[in-house]
């Protein structure tokens, strides 16, 4: 991270095409925390999956990840290594105070830690800074699940207002109120799935007396 933050300071950072030296920088610190996270979760893994086989294994939570229960490698990882890099719409978060993202940090400072890196787990705790960058990270979270419901749901009451009006005419064609064809045949085969099983129609009266 010392290493980027030097290279970016004296402007011989090597650019990525189509992104400003700024950009350049935070994208590489970004792909940086992610490789440090990844290499670490993968060792933490080996010794956590190694665990499950010893003669008296311990209480492992690999068990439940492995058997696709519930979880997965990354909750071990925030639990038992470190959580790193807080993101903000797939980014470091930068909004804040003047030249500085809260004031833990030094007015300037585009390093790791004051660029939201959080190298503490869950077991160990965190420090306040880490908790602001955390929460930072949270919120996100929380924002885009009540946008998505709102957007899903609106969506959904304009899919289904629009098929009220639909039905099967007499000639067999699928039809709205004001007689326009939608569909030459219902389903463009004319099997209701309710009253059909491997895409064949069922007699259900016929069904219900052979048992």
């Amino acid at each position: 991270g010392k290493t980027l933050v030097d290279l970016y300071e004296k402007k011989k950072l090597e650019l990525i095409p189509g992104r400003s030296p700024a950009e350049s920088f935070e994208l590489r610190m970004m792909m940086l925390a992610a490789e440090t996270k990844g290499k670490l979760e993968s060792e933490l893994i080996k010794e956590k999956i190694g665990a499950i086989f010893k003669d008296k294994p311990e209480y492992n939570t690999m068990v439940m990840i492995l058997s696709g229960a519930r979880g997965n490698t990354t909750n071990i990882m925030n639990i038992a290594g470190f959580w790193g890099q807080a993101s903000v719409r797939e980014g470091r978060p930068r909004r804040g105070f003047k030249d500085r993202l809260i004031t833990f940090n030094k007015k300037g400072d585009v390093g790791s830690i004051a660029g939201g890196f959080i190298p503490h787990n869950f077991m160990e705790g965190m420090d306040a800074p880490e908790f602001f960058f955390h929460s930072m990270g949270g919120r996100q979270g929380e924002v885009d699940t009540g946008v998505s419901t709102k957007v899903s749901g609106y969506l959904y009451r304009r899919l289904a207002n629009s098929l009220k009006d639909l039905f099967v005419a007499s000639d067999g064609t699928v039809r709205t109120a004001s007689k326009n064809v939608i569909q030459y045949q219902y389903g463009e085969d004319g099997v209701f799935p309710t009253k059909a099983e491997r895409k064949k129609i069922i007699d259900i009266e016929e069904e219900v007396k052979k048992i």
